[in-house]
């Protein structure tokens, strides 16, 4: 028996506003992106969800706590679910990368993309992976939702889609968006991606 699970990234931060790279450091949700968050329990409602999962890191665990409230669900906290870890590069902005021509030689890594002090890629999949192949053994059956971070998202879906993780590939994932994954017997698959909140 499979399990339905919802992926969302967190509402919009100070830092998102700035392009400043968060990774496992925190801003606040904008004013905007509280307002956002605030109405997506209007659509999530839908899903008839029996469990809310967050990452533990401030911008998302105070997204899925509005959620949590609009859906009337208690939120758990799910440490695999937290942001790849970006090291020395916490705090800077993506313009200051690209000009000190720091960003370009990691992007063309693409699955192998690692910052300094930082985690790999392929560290941020194999976690998510096997936190959400549990997480949908314990809900067969059943709908959960996840709210969790791009570089979370990304790594999930770049890897069902079979996509080198290359800064020549196509965007394809809309920055606030529901993605839905089918889960069953450890194994993950796309039902649908980019649905509005």
């Amino acid at each position: 028996m499979s399990a339905l699970i919802a992926l969302v990234r967190h509402g919009r931060t100070a830092w998102n506003e700035e392009r400043r790279i968060q990774g496992r450091a925190d801003s606040p949700l904008t004013e905007d992106g509280a307002r956002e968050v605030a109405a997506w329990p209007a659509t999530l409602a839908g899903y008839g969800f029996s469990a809310l999962y967050s990452s533990p890191i401030g911008r998302a665990a105070l997204t899925a706590e509005a959620l949590g409230r609009g859906l009337g669900l208690s939120v758990r906290m799910e440490p695999g679910l937290v942001e790849q870890e970006f090291g020395s590069w916490t705090g800077l902005t993506v313009p200051e990368l690209r000009s000190a021509g720091l960003l370009a030689p990691q992007e063309a890594a693409g699955w192998a993309f690692t910052p300094p002090g930082g985690e790999a890629r392929t560290e941020v999949l194999a976690r998510s992976w096997e936190a959400l192949s549990r997480l949908g053994r314990a809900h067969e059956g059943r709908s959960i939702l996840a709210v969790t971070h791009e570089g979370v998202v990304r790594a999930v879906l770049y890897a069902l889609l079979g996509r080198d993780y290359l800064p020549t590939e196509p965007k394809i994932l809309a920055p606030r968006a529901l993605h839905l994954l089918r889960a069953e017997g450890g194994c993950l698959a796309i039902e649908a991606m980019n649905l509005p909140l």
